[in-house]
């Protein structure tokens, strides 16, 4: 089991990545609203210093300044 992590403004993304990995929604946790890029880097940060292994999605490409941020977790299923 490894587990994904990663940041995003759009919380559609979120359920993309969860399909792209082969994860389930009972293993999927969300954290935010993070009112800065900084602020969810620093979640992110954190989990990786605790959680030997994970894979780091990272953010995506034309983020916005006037949007919030989201952090997710989830279980990568296996094929």
């Amino acid at each position: 089991m490894r587990i994904v992590i990663g940041i995003t403004q759009d919380r559609k993304r979120m359920r993309q990545l969860l399909t792209t990995y082969a994860g389930t929604e009972e293993t999927l946790t969300e954290m935010g609203p993070f009112l800065s890029k900084e602020e969810a880097q620093n979640w992110m940060q954190f989990l990786e210093s605790k959680i030997a292994g994970c894979r780091e999605i990272p953010p995506e490409q034309g983020e916005s300044e006037d949007l919030l941020w989201y952090g997710f977790t989830f279980e990568e299923g296996t094929d």
